[in-house]
C-alpha cells in the first residue's frame, strides 16, 4: 500500500497503526440545585444574625446577677407627700422633694433626698410597655453624653409583679444596660405615692435647691427630656 493510501486510512481509523482512537467523553459539571443554594444562604444569614444579636458575656453576667436582686424592699419617707399628677397644671411644682430612704437593686442603701440637689427620678414598672419603650431611649441618650455635670438620675422600680413580663425588674434593667442606680419600692408602693405617681413611666425633675420643677407622666420625647434635664443643671 502506498503512502497516500496509508494516510487516507489513518485519517479514517484515527491512528497511524490502524487502531481506532478512543475518545473520552467528559461529563458536564453538575450544577448545585438553586433550592439548596437558597437554603444555604438562609442558614448562613441566620447564623450571622444570631452572632450579631447575642449579648456579650458581660451583659449576660450582669443580667444573671440581677436575677437575685430584691423586687421589693422597705421604704421610709420623711417630709410631705407631693400631690398626685397626670396632666395639666402640676400642683407639685415649687414643692420640696421628700426624703425617701430604701434599698437599691444592688441590695445596698439608697436615698432620694432634696439635699442631693439637681436630680431626675424615673419611676418605672417592669411590665409597662411604655416603660419598655422609654428606658432604651434614655440609655441611648446617656451613651451620647446627655447628662450634664451636677445632675444625677435615679430609677424607682415600683408595682413589681412576679406574674407579669420582665420580672424581676433588676434583670430587665440590666438587660437594657440601664446605667443609673435603681431604688426598689415596697409592695404598697410607698415611694411612688410619696412622689405623686399616677402612671408609668413617671419622671420627676428636681433643681439644685431640691425643688420640683416639673413632672411628666407617660412616654416623654427624648428631646423634651433633655431640655428638662438641661434646665435643672447647676450651670443652666
Amino acid at each position: 500500500m502506498g503512502k497516500a493510501a496509508r494516510t487516507k486510512r489513518d485519517r479514517r481509523e484515527g491512528g497511524p497503526d490502524g487502531a481506532p482512537r478512543t475518545v473520552v467523553a467528559h461529563e458536564p459539571k453538575r450544577q448545585l440545585p438553586v433550592f439548596w443554594i437558597v437554603i444555604g444562604v438562609l442558614l448562613l444569614g441566620g447564623i450571622v444574625a444570631l452572632v450579631a444579636t447575642r449579648p456579650s458575656d458581660s451583659d449576660s453576667a450582669a443580667t444573671k446577677a440581677a436575677q437575685g436582686a430584691p423586687a421589693f424592699a422597705e421604704v421610709e419617707v420623711t417630709g410631705d407627700q407631693v400631690p398626685a399628677f397626670t396632666t395639666g397644671d402640676d400642683p407639685a411644682v415649687g414643692e420640696q422633694l421628700p426624703t425617701i430612704a430604701g434599698t437599691s437593686t444592688d441590695d445596698g442603701p439608697i436615698r432620694l433626698d432634696a439635699a442631693d440637689g439637681a436630680q431626675v427620678i424615673v419611676t418605672l414598672a417592669h411590665w409597662c410597655p411604655h416603660c419598655q419603650a422609654e428606658v432604651p431611649r434614655i440609655v441611648d441618650w446617656a451613651k451620647d453624653g446627655g447628662l450634664p455635670d451636677g445632675v444625677k438620675i435615679t430609677a424607682l422600680s415600683t408595682a413589681a409583679s412576679e406574674d407579669r413580663p420582665n420580672f424581676p425588674p433588676a434583670a430587665w434593667l440590666a438587660k437594657e444596660a440601664w446605667p443609673y442606680e435603681t431604688m426598689v419600692d415596697d409592695e404598697a408602693g410607698t415611694a411612688a405615692s410619696a412622689l405623686g405617681v399616677e402612671g408609668y413611666p413617671f419622671i420627676t425633675f428636681v433643681d439644685a435647691d431640691g425643688t420640683i420643677t416639673e413632672r411628666f407622666s407617660g412616654e416623654m420625647p427624648i428631646d423634651d427630656f433633655d431640655d428638662a434635664v438641661q434646665r435643672i443643671a447647676p450651670s443652666a
